[in-house]
């Protein structure tokens, strides 16, 4: 088991140097991207959302469970994924408390995740479902604090409609207004 924890963390390593480089418009994008005034706005319009393990480079099946690893072992791994995890400006909201084997756990099975992401722009990875009742961080995780999943359920459905067409006629208005561009922002329209 030590060489192939030795292997793995060569391979954890590695990825660093897997950075892919910011994506490419859509074809049909009609927006300059000199025109934006900032460009993460442009990354952030133009980007994919990936799976963590076809980001990274890593599969899930390359880890060992948690039951077959020391406290030194799991944490060894740990610190490389989150240092690995650095490199590509993704960084991890840690629940107070948890204990390393469910730390592990989560940090490994987040490979599965699809994660918006720019190579510009700081993601943040909090390991919760915001589903109280299915959250892999079961009594660590902060959506035992924040019930609105909960009580967006039991609202009405009239009431979530409201709610979700009025969020859309907003995007709209602030499509129709248009994208302000870096000259608009100059001169301090």
């Amino acid at each position: 088991m030590e060489r192939y924890l030795e292997q793995l963390l060569e391979e954890i390593k590695a990825a660093e140097g897997r950075i892919p480089p910011p994506d490419e418009p859509y074809p049909d994008c009609l927006i300059d991207k000199e025109r934006y005034s900032f460009p993460y706005l442009y990354e952030w319009e133009n980007h994919r959302t990936p799976q963590l393990s076809e980001l990274l480079g890593l599969e899930k099946t390359q880890f060992p469970p948690a039951e077959r690893l020391s406290a030194p072992q799991m944490q060894a791994i740990i610190d490389a994924m989150f240092e690995l995890w650095a490199v590509f400006n993704l960084y991890p909201e840690i629940p107070e408390g948890i204990p390393l084997d469910l730390l592990y756990t989560v940090v490994v099975n987040e490979l599965d995740e699809y994660h918006d992401y720019t190579p510009e722009e700081k993601t943040e990875i909090d390991f919760c479902s915001y589903n109280c009742k299915l959250c892999q961080l079961g009594e660590y995780c902060h959506c035992e604090e924040d019930n609105s999943y909960e009580e967006w359920l039991a609202k009405p459905e009239s009431e979530k409609q409201a709610f979700l067409d009025d969020f859309h006629a907003k995007i709209a208005e602030n499509l129709a207004k248009g994208f302000q561009s870096k000259e608009d922002t100059e001169k301090g329209l």
